[in-house]
């Protein structure tokens, strides 16, 4: 008699599970906020947060043996490749966020040395505001190159990854939107710091300059 095999279909987390059930609450959560009309920055501290968990629950899903198992078998390298891409360029505009931010934060703190020095007699104040308003233009600048590198990565990952059945089709989707989500967050708390920082700059200067 012939042998017979049974044929065991490997297949990721159903979406009843308490990691993908988690995952969909944090992306409930992300679609409900805007950070950018957020009317304080903890409101986009909290978004911010929020995408983390988005994260620490991805984690968690891609550690399971049987999620490890589905991706081994349903295998396709140009998305792979895509959103591996994707990610390292995700990163790099990461780097570029940070780095605006920091510039702006040195040009508050010279600004602020300044005034320390300026009840000291000192007269350099005039050039420390002259130093911000040039890194103004520039961290500006460089915060909408930002922004549109992040719209083109929103629509590169615009991606149906193959899969075994309904389910995996569905979870890989949540993933996908995770990362969607992601983009349009950190467009968004960028954008919303920036303006917060500008606006609070803009009137420190009003200050100074009455």
């Amino acid at each position: 008699m012939a042998a017979k095999f049974q044929t065991r279909s490997v297949s990721l987390p159903t979406r009843s599970h308490p990691t993908t059930i988690k995952i969909h609450e944090e992306l409930t959560r992300l679609r409900a906020s805007d950070p950018s009309s957020a009317s304080s920055s903890s409101a986009i501290c909290n978004s911010l947060s929020t995408l983390r968990d988005v994260y620490d629950s991805l984690d968690e899903l891609l550690a399971m043996a049987s999620t490890r198992e589905a991706l081994s078998r349903c295998r396709c390298v140009a998305e792979e490749e895509l959103f591996l891409n994707g990610s390292v360029k995700l990163m790099d505009t990461c780097e570029i966020a940070k780095d605006v931010i920091a510039r702006l934060r040195e040009s508050v703190a010279a600004l602020q040395s300044a005034i320390r020095r300026r009840r000291k007699g000192d007269s350099s104040l005039e050039s420390s505001v002259s130093d911000y308003i040039r890194l103004r233009g520039k961290t500006r600048k460089d915060a909408r190159k930002l922004i549109a590198q992040l719209k083109q990565q929103m629509g590169n990952h615009n991606l149906k990854l193959r899969a075994a059945d309904h389910d995996d089709d569905e979870l890989f989707g949540e993933v996908l939107e995770s990362v969607e989500c992601c983009f349009k967050e950190i467009e968004g708390g960028v954008e919303g710091v920036f303006r917060r920082l500008i606006k609070s700059r803009a009137s420190l200067l009003n200050i100074l300059s009455q």
